[in-house]
């Protein structure tokens, strides 16, 4: 089935790129339907349920090492985007003034469900816990089985070199659900895809935040800001403080709370009049269009990884 979605995406991003091309540098596509290829294309939902299907594979893998592996159910809620998915700046106002940053009550835990505020956010996280109770011997068997141990160098097309562990039950997982290809076993293929994919998103959203549009639409929300006693020059800057106040009195909650449901009231006011938003949607649009046919064929390359993923799943988990 990987093969055949990956030949199949192949002959797709060739059709798509030579009808909608006329030159060789960048896509020319319909820049406001290409932009939709900067969002996931799997529901909520369904990347729930993949994540919940990865964590199955870990634990079946990590018993069959002599240890355990304690999977915390993943829930469509976590994967819901407010916004404008395919804006990589978008700001929702409106669940922002309801919800604040979530810097305080939200998910930032990592694979393994450890965080560095991990005694704030998850203080009984039943995986570090039995991590922790091994014996130090047992805890690098652990890291082991999980990560594997054999780091390999991997080059994408953009020039990007790192090293991954490709095996380890966690790689292993990773390869039968988003597929490998040739000598990309374990985890590298998908490594690979997304990396690359997450590189050209990343890259929309450097171009839009440094275009002089919104650099001015920033300027006026720093002014905003200001004018209601909050001196930050970019969202950057206040998310830099509310983590920083966070890590200086991690227990006092009812003061972190106030803290950032003022900020992002505050914040949430000075988006909207500032107009943050239909500029980087003006913006990306502008972006997307002047991609190249490389950068197209990564997003569409990832698309198809995450359909593929999505029909593995179905089969994981009923």
């Amino acid at each position: 089935m990987a093969l055949l979605l990956g030949g199949f995406f192949i002959a797709f991003a060739a059709f798509v790129v030579a009808s909608h091309s006329p030159s060789a540098g960048t896509s020319k596509l319909n820049p406001v339907s290409d932009k939709l290829l900067l969002a996931p294309y799997l529901s909520a939902s369904e990347q729930a349920h993949v994540a919940n299907a990865i964590q199955s594979l870990d634990e079946q893998c990590m018993a069959s090492h002599g240890l355990k592996y304690l999977p915390s159910a993943n829930s469509t809620g976590e994967y819901e985007v407010l916004g404008d998915a395919s804006n990589p700046l978008y700001i929702d106002a409106k669940e922002l003034r309801r919800l604040g940053y979530g810097v305080y009550l939200g998910d930032t835990l990592d694979m393994n469900g450890t965080s560095p505020f991990s005694s704030i956010v998850n203080p009984n996280n039943p995986e570090e816990a039995y991590v922790l109770s091994l014996s130090r011997v047992k805890q690098e068997s652990y890291s082991t089985a999980f990560g594997g141990n054999q780091p390999q160098l991997v080059r994408l097309a953009d020039g990007k070199t790192f090293y991954t562990s490709p095996g380890g039950c966690q790689g292993l997982a990773y390869g039968k659900v988003y597929g490998t290809v040739g000598k990309d076993w374990g985890i590298l293929h998908y490594t690979k895809v997304f990396t690359l994919a997450q590189d050209v998103a990343d890259g929309v959203a450097y171009q839009v935040a440094n275009s002089q549009q919104y650099l001015r639409a920033m300027s006026r929300w720093s002014s905003c800001m200001t004018t209601h006693g909050a001196m930050f020059s970019s969202r950057n800057s206040e998310f830099s403080y509310l983590v920083r106040e966070y890590q200086l009195q991690p227990r006092n909650r009812a003061t972190n709370l106030r803290r950032e449901m003022r900020l992002a009231k505050l914040d949430a006011a000075c988006t909207n009049a500032a107009s943050l938003n239909s500029v980087s949607e003006t913006e990306t649009v502008k972006a997307v269009e002047y991609l190249s046919k490389e950068q197209l064929k990564a997003l569409l390359q990832w698309r198809s990884m995450q359909l593929h993923a999505a029909l593995v799943t179905k089969a994981i988990l009923k």
